[in-house]
């Protein structure tokens, strides 16, 4: 049989802007309730984003914007995951338990298709840079985005980040 005749050296993925998705120890997506997409137009996030920003001197929401790339908006993880987490909503405070951390759709599928744990599976920098979380200067989180979200949540359910080659 010629199928057998070859082997996968090399696998690339992409996804275009920001996808988050909470996935539980086991690495499966907890579903749409635990999702952030580039595409959210709540009302609740937009309600959180204007909050975050009213905390925020105009130097500091500017620091923001020039390490990141990204103005405080609706469309980025900080106001989504503030508001997944500061929920009042009782159908989806269970779900704020189960996150053990947010992936990315690629990541997802390349820990499913190489067999890896979603733990072993890192975001890429490109993908974290979409989020508005990412300090693009040193490629890690960014620290005054951080002390805003750790107000809200463990920073553990940031996956680790990586360049992929």
């Amino acid at each position: 049989d010629e199928s057998n005749n070859y082997s996968i050296s090399a696998l690339g993925f992409s996804t275009f802007v920001m996808n988050l998705v909470g996935v539980d120890e086991f690495g499966h997506p907890l579903g749409d309730e635990a999702t952030m997409s580039y595409a959210c137009n709540r009302a609740d996030v937009l309600d959180t984003c204007l909050r975050i920003e009213s905390t925020l001197s105009p130097d500091m929401k500017q620091s923001i914007y020039q390490k990141t790339g990204a103005p405080l908006h609706p469309a980025y993880a900080l106001p989504q995951l503030v508001a997944f987490y500061d929920t009042t909503d009782s159908d989806n405070t269970h779900l704020v338990e189960k996150v053990d951390q947010w992936k990315s759709i690629s990541s997802i599928c390349l820990s499913r298709w190489t067999g890896r744990s979603h733990a072993q599976i890192p975001m890429s920098y490109s993908e974290a840079s979409w989020t508005g979380l990412l300090s693009f200067s040193s490629c890690t989180w960014n620290d005054e985005v951080m002390s805003i979200l750790e107000k809200s949540c463990n920073l553990n359910v940031l996956p680790p980040l990586s360049d992929f080659d």
